[in-house]
Order: structure tokens, then C-alpha cells, then sequence
């Protein structure tokens, strides 16, 4: 829900309407990290797996000209 440049406004939307959801986890904080950290972080330790999501890696995709994990 980044539907603002100023990151505290789209925060405050996210949690709006997390607040509706059904079984919610309780949340301590929200934190953001640029997608080029993630890049950076796949370029050093390789392709991830996540359950149920597949694998995500840092290779370029010809779908998009992006890595992976983007697309």
C-alpha cells in the first residue's frame, strides 16, 4: 500500500486496513528496505526458496530486464 511518497501516510493506510483482517499477528513496527538491498543481499548469498512463494533470485529476468525477484 505505498500509495504515498511520504512513507508515514502509506504506512498509516496499510495499517488502516490491516486493522480489518481476520487472525491478524500482532505488530511491533513497520520497517521498509530498499529493493536494492534485497538484490544486493541475493547477489551474496544465491537463490532463496520460500514456501509456498517459489525461489527468488538476483539473475536478470527477460520478462521485465529486472531481476528475479521483482518479477
Amino acid at each position: 500500500m505505498n500509495l504515498s511518497p511520504d512513507f508515514q501516510v502509506s504506512m498509516n493506510t496499510f495499517l488502516e486496513n490491516y486493522g480489518k483482517v481476520e487472525d491478524k499477528k500482532k505488530i511491533d513496527a513497520v520497517i521498509a528496505i530498499d529493493t536494492k538491498v534485497l538484490v544486493d543481499l541475493l547477489k551474496v548469498l544465491g537463490p532463496i526458496g520460500v514456501a509456498e512463494w517459489g525461489n527468488f533470485s538476483a539473475e536478470n529476468d527477460p520478462r521485465c530486464d529486472c531481476p528475479q525477484v521483482f518479477y
